[in-house]
């Protein structure tokens, strides 16, 4: 909406505007108790006065939901604005028409009723312009006036006492919600011209802006963590779903921190309160140590799987410079053939199965090896399924059942999911790894970033053991264990887990092997690095990837890409925030184009 420059003066101060407000109060105040009529009565000043403000906010978000009409977005916040302020223009009348009668309990509960459905109403409003300076600290200062007229105004609702102290209590609700209304047109005037926020934060507090950005901007894109219930990720709801998390890894993982030499219980809970209140949750608080923290300042760094698994990733992807390359990552088919096409090593693909058929792209003796099959959409190793060559083209299954070609050909194709199936060889690890597992692969996550020009550059790397992998191998409550490597020198840390649980462990050697691991250096590191380069000049569509890739006898075969990667275990296993890492300052320049893209679709919904 076109505004009048003239009017930003006063509208987009929130203290000018809090100054008003305040002098509106007052007089309304003195007017009240110059007039000599009851607060309860229906034309009492107080009364007529905050019907008044209320219907100004109505009228406000009426003219500003007529100019925002074409602007999607925009028009549900106003509409939902206008929503609020009608329920607060005829709160005060509700009570007479439906009930027949005013100043008790009942007429009290619709009241607070039809409240909190207009505060709803108007944060879901405010929500929408929250990147604008004061708008939700003003709201917030409008719904705690609200509470507290609201609790005076039940105690004075059932109060038997006749001596005066009942009208005592409605005076002070009148008033309170008189400030609160007051308060709420605030923030909708302040949603319209008050100036935008500074995010010129340091790339050491890359963690701080990223959440800033996804909870100012509302880049929710779906919701992934901490569940994918679409109610349970709305304001309000999402926030129970972090006090709950708080409280049972707090019971099952603080007894342990504490015996290990962390804060004690209390200390904890009042870290999680803070930090959940930042929008950090329970996991990542004992998965990444923040218990460790001095300071807030000392978690700024750190990334959580909140916002990167819920739209802060898919907002950096969409933001990207048209650098070019290919961007799909998730077809294992198309990325296969793009990464041979561009000469990346990749495994090759045997054959694909889907709707109850089975096509082999390649001869039988192609298939005379041990065989690893997976979907062809997804991430995750989420469904896999391996084949043991025992004789030449007969294969043991997982269940240790013998099946041969014919046989594994029609057992592919009954396999009913939803993209199909892709058959490859199954890898195995290079001499340098092979001692870190049995059966199954060892995985190097490594992760790539673009710089401004669009060059790949090596971040972090990690060695990965899928324990879920290695059915042979005792029960541990970690899936997966991972050790940093240092991009210099290709030397291993020592392995950490996946797992809250086990926050405090930290594994030298292998914890089923024995074979040592904190301090290996990993001689083909250099090649392995060099691949997700090689891979990433090819996917250069996408800003920040972290690629798996499996080191073989024939040098390194690159896996997969992906996009969305998980940012806690990366920080995890190298006990060092991304703020504090070469893909901190890669990520802030990224994280500004996220906010230039935003700004400019302000810009368009206003001209």
């Amino acid at each position: 909406m076109q505004t009048d420059a003239a009017l930003h003066p006063l509208f987009s101060s929130a203290r000018r505007m809090a100054a008003g407000g305040f002098l509106v109060l007052c007089a309304v105040l003195a007017i009240q108790e110059a007039s000599g009529v009851s607060p309860w009565r229906a034309f009492a000043p107080i009364e007529l006065g905050s019907n008044a403000v209320a219907t100004m906010g109505f009228a406000w978000s009426l003219l500003q939901l007529r100019s925002y009409w074409r602007a999607e977005q925009a028009r549900r916040a106003w509409f939902a604005a206008t929503l609020g302020m009608g329920l607060l223009s005829v709160e005060g009348n509700v009570g007479e028409l439906l009930l027949l009668k005013t100043h008790g309990p009942s007429e009290m509960a619709l009241s607070i009723a039809m409240w909190f459905v207009a505060a709803y109403f108007l944060f879901k409003a405010c929500r929408r312009y929250a990147m604008r300076r004061s708008v939700m600290t003003v709201l917030a200062v409008g719904f705690a006036a609200q509470v507290a007229a609201q609790y005076v105004g039940w105690l004075a609702a059932i109060e038997p006492d006749p001596a005066g102290r009942a009208e005592a209590l409605e005076y002070l609700n009148d008033s309170g919600e008189l400030a609160a209304v007051l308060a709420y047109v605030v923030a909708l005037l302040l949603a319209e011209f008050a100036p935008l926020k500074s995010y010129a934060f340091s790339p050491s507090e890359v963690g701080r802006k990223g959440r800033a950005l996804y909870r100012d901007f509302s880049l929710r894109n779906g919701g992934r963590y901490p569940t994918r219930i679409p109610f349970l990720q709305e304001a309000g709801a999402r926030h129970v779903v972090l006090a709950v998390m708080a409280l049972m890894f707090g019971a099952r993982v603080g007894p342990s921190v504490r015996r290990a030499g962390g804060p004690g219980l209390l200390r904890q809970a009042l870290d999680l309160a803070r930090l959940g209140a930042q929008g950090i949750d329970a996991f990542s608080y004992y998965v990444l140590s923040l218990y460790k923290a001095s300071g807030p300042r000392d978690v700024d760094g750190y990334i959580s799987r909140v916002e990167t698994k819920n739209g802060l990733m898919a907002a950096i992807n969409r933001s990207a410079p048209a650098w070019g390359g290919a961007r799909d990552m998730s077809d294992k088919i198309a990325f296969t053939q793009v990464c041979e096409e561009n000469r990346v090593p990749v495994a090759p693909i045997l054959g694909y199965a889907s709707d109850g058929a089975f096509q082999p792209w390649a001869g039988p003796e192609a298939f005379d090896r041990d065989l690893f099959v997976k979907d062809r959409k997804g991430c995750g190793g989420k469904f896999t399924l391996n084949f043991e060559r025992i004789a030449p083209l007969f294969w043991r299954d997982d269940a240790g059942g013998t099946l041969g070609y014919a046989e594994l050909a029609e057992r592919l194709a009954k396999l009913d999911r939803p993209h199909g199936l892709i058959v490859q060889p199954k890898l195995a690890n290079h001499p340098s790894v092979a001692l870190l597992a049995e059966t199954s692969l060892v995985v190097f996550r490594v992760v790539t970033c673009l710089d401004d020009l669009g060059r790949p550059s090596l971040t972090h790397g990690l060695v990965r053991i899928l324990r879920r992998f290695e059915k042979g191998w005792p029960r541990f409550a970690e899936k997966e264990w991972g050790a940093a490597i240092d991009i210099e020198t290709g030397v291993l840390g020592p392995l950490l887990g996946d797992v809250a649980s086990t926050c405090v462990e930290r594994y030298p050697v292998h914890p089923v092997t024995g074979a040592p691991v904190a301090g290996v250096r990993i001689a083909e590191w250099d090649q392995v690095a060099q691949a997700a380069i090689e891979a990433h000049r090819v996917f250069s569509a996408r800003p920040i990837v972290g690629w798996d890739i499996g080191l073989t006898p024939d040098g390194p075969r690159v896996l997969e890409g992906n996009s969305n990667m998980d940012v806690a275990f990366i920080q995890r296993c190298y006990e060092t925030p991304i703020g504090r890492s070469p893909l901190g300052p890669l990520l802030d320049r990224h994280l500004d184009r996220v906010l230039s893209v935003e700004w400019d679709r302000l810009a368009r919904e206003r001209s």
